[in-house]
């Protein structure tokens, strides 16, 4: 049995246990929030936990095994473990770095070499360590400390090669970079919380350079120089503890913020609920696809819907789409579907939706709003019924002149305005088909007027599918972005007259009009304003230029 000038002490035996328990639970706890919440930087620090655990732990069992019960081959096998693990610092503080501070680009770029250098070191010494031991740690010689100092705790303990020296130098300069990484962070962010880090890191570097100050001359330079353990086990042990309960009470207060956010959902919910169906308007969302998800009280009692199949209901299945306009209304409502999900702010428009009873649809606002959600997003949307106007009975005359942009969806507000009093004097009916042929010849005034489009390119932009993307970029040009329509409108017991001004260069309406008359059999859908007009309203009369146009109706008719 060897003999020793100093035996291993309580202290040597039960700190780098204690170390390691600490270490082994918290390395299990952030295993696990890695792995539930697949966070990076709990990764990064469970790699670094992990690495900080078999350094100590190979500390205790070289103590244990190899000094206090004399298994030296044991303990020899675990002091270059031991030194390998701290081999691999090279590569899980880096790699800690990367995710625990803020760094730029041009220092995320460097801190990446850094990591990958330090990992292709760790497995190059590796190899070397275990083809020939002797250049990083010997396992037949014994350690010159113990040679000279013959105290028990190193007895286990093998002869540092060259490459043990080259890996101390590299550890030491990783450590210093490491430290500048933190000051520089915390200085420049002024983040309080690298505060407790910074001081775990100091205790790792002085414990760091007290052990390989140790090695070199035989003497602990610090206060507790007459006590000998792993002053860099101590340190590590103190900064990964520091570091995690850190990361732990961010989790904490994260968790208790994200309880208050879930919290303030719920509430929102319960209000939302509340609001929607407290509410006399229809309130309802909508998939990506058009679909409805969900739909108020209101909503199922006033629109055509099944609550049952209501999510296998699209909304353009409750949109009253007339004969005459279905096609232009479904491709209005749609592009604006598409701004919407663009430009993700709201859009408005006017439409009529089918009602529970099918054959009486009524006008609504609608209103719509993109909601982005993880799980899918929604279209929010509104619809309020437009009310009749309780002055209605006491009409006898009005007169109004409006001015208006070139925008298809005023056209279709401005069409509903100008006949909305006329269901005092005619038929249902007629109002239906003064609309239409209204918004026929305004439609007219934006695109042949004030837009300049002829007949060939609307045709070749409704063949490729694109006619109001075609419209917006014709309306963003510079030339006809000031261009208004004027309309005059008077309404009398006998008659209504409409007079539509637009700023365009006018037309040959003549000519126009045989032209009308000889493709009236096999008419497009395009090409159609004048004569809706003319079998609409009983006068249809041009200026000279040709850029405005009277239309008469008289109700005895």
């Amino acid at each position: 049995m060897p003999e020793f000038n100093q035996p291993i002490s309580v202290l040597q035996l039960l700190l780098p246990a204690v170390c390691s328990g600490l270490l082994f639970g918290g390395l299990l706890l952030f295993l696990y929030l890695a792995i539930q919440y697949k966070s990076s930087l709990y990764t990064a620090i469970s790699l670094f936990g992990f690495t900080s655990l078999l350094f100590v732990a190979s500390e205790m069992i070289i103590n244990v095994w190899g000094a206090w019960l004399l298994d030296r081959p044991v303990g020899l096998q675990f002091h270059r473990i031991e030194q390998l693990a701290g081999l691999y610092f090279l590569f899980t503080f880096p790699f800690l770095i990367a995710y625990l501070l803020k760094l730029n680009n041009t220092w995320k770029r460097i801190n990446y070499i850094i990591a990958l250098s330090g990992l292709g070191i760790a497995v190059t010494i590796t190899a070397i360590a275990f083809i020939n031991p002797d250049l990083f740690i010997s396992i037949t010689k014994h350690s010159d400390t113990y040679l000279k100092m013959k105290d028990q705790v190193d007895y286990p303990r093998g002869q540092e090669g060259m490459l043990y020296y080259v890996r101390d130098m590299l550890v030491g300069a990783l450590i210093l970079y490491g430290a500048i990484c933190v000051a520089a962070d915390l200085i420049k962010h002024r983040r309080r919380d690298l505060i407790p880090i910074a001081i775990g890191l100091f205790f790792a570097i002085y414990g760091a350079a007290i052990d390989i100050l140790f090695i070199h001359f035989h003497v602990h330079y610090d206060f507790l120089s007459g006590i000998s353990f792993s002053r860099f086990s101590f340190g590590l042990t103190v900064m990964v503890l520091i570091l995690m309960s850190g990361i732990t009470r961010k989790f904490i207060q994260f968790s208790k913020e994200i309880e208050k956010a879930n919290e303030k959902i719920v509430l929102s919910e319960k209000k939302y609920k509340i609001l929607a169906e407290g509410t006399r308007d229809c309130i309802f969302s909508l998939d990506e696809n058009y679909y409805f998800i969900h739909a108020n009280n209101q909503a199922l009692r006033k629109l055509d819907l099944n609550n049952e199949l209501l999510q296998k209901t699209n909304f353009f299945d409750i949109v009253y789409l007339e004969n005459d306009n279905k096609d232009f209304l479904k491709s209005f409502i749609k592009d604006k579907f598409i701004t919407l999900k663009e430009i993700k702010k709201p859009v408005a428009f006017k439409a009529k939706l089918k009602t529970f009873l099918a054959t009486e649809p009524k006008t609504y606002d609608l209103y719509f709003n993109y909601l982005v959600k993880e799980e899918g997003d929604e279209i929010i949307g509104k619809a309020i019924l437009i009310q009749e106007d309780i002055f209605l009975k006491y009409l006898q005359t009005e007169s109004s002149r409006f001015v208006i942009d070139n925008y298809l969806l005023t056209i279709e507000e401005i069409s509903n305005r100008l006949v909305s009093y006329l269901s005092k004097f005619m038929p249902a009916e007629g109002t239906r088909e003064i609309r239409m042929g209204l918004r026929e010849m305004l439609i007219n005034a934006v695109e042949h007027g004030n837009l300049n489009i002829n007949y060939e390119e609307k045709s070749k932009a409704l063949q490729e599918d694109n006619y109001f993307l075609f419209i917006r970029n014709r309306q963003n040009q510079p030339e006809y972005q000031h261009k208004r329509i004027i309309i005059e409108y008077s309404l009398s017991p006998t008659k209504v007259v409409y007079r539509i001004t637009d700023h365009g260069k006018g037309f040959d309406f003549k000519n126009a009009y045989r032209k009308s008359k000889q493709i009236s059999e096999d008419i497009k859908a395009h090409g159609r304003g004048m004569m809706m007009a003319l079998s609409v309203f009983d006068k249809v009369s041009y200026n000279k230029t040709g850029n405005s146009v009277t239309l008469l109706k008289e109700f005895h008719k």
